[in-house]
């Protein structure tokens, strides 16, 4: 039987900065995130509808937004996070 993935799951290590490469897998496979890095809100595809930040949203809100649906990202920022941007960027 297959399981149907609705959320990943980020949580930041000790010590570290920045976001994981959860995000970036949830923006490609346009999944809802849970997250403990606020600092997500810095991105251009944050989107409250798309993300739970833990510790900022209260828990009980947790089953209203898996249940809401996803918001779609415009193609153009998710482009920008594709490996060939990247690379088209360090080439620069």
């Amino acid at each position: 039987p297959h399981i149907k993935v609705i959320t990943a799951l980020s949580t930041k290590g000790i010590g570290q900065t920045g976001i994981t490469q959860r995000p970036y897998e949830a923006l490609f496979f346009k999944k809802k995130l849970i997250t403990t890095s606020a600092e997500i809100k810095n991105y251009d595809f944050y989107c409250e509808q798309n993300v739970f930040i833990l510790g900022e949203r209260n828990v009980e809100e947790l089953p209203e937004f898996l249940n809401a649906p996803f918001k779609e990202i415009d193609k153009e920022i998710i482009d920008e996070y594709t490996l060939k941007s990247w690379v088209e960027r360090f080439k620069k």
